[in-house]
């Protein structure tokens, strides 16, 4: 993900551990790939999107 957004590797996972401290994701290891993790948006996150995405 850091590769696509251009974003240092080490700023990546400090933005994912905010957001995953303020539970609007969830980490656990890639199943196929152990080296990387799966995040996937938790109910709240995919609130969140939704207020983000709606803003005009």
């Amino acid at each position: 993900m850091s590769e696509q957004l251009r974003i240092d590797h080490g700023v990546m996972v400090g933005c994912i551990d905010g957001l995953e401290h303020s539970g609007l994701v969830h980490r656990e290891r890639h199943p196929k790939n152990r080296r990387a993790d799966a995040i996937t948006l938790t109910p709240d996150g995919l609130v969140a999107l939704a207020k983000i995405l709606d803003v005009k």
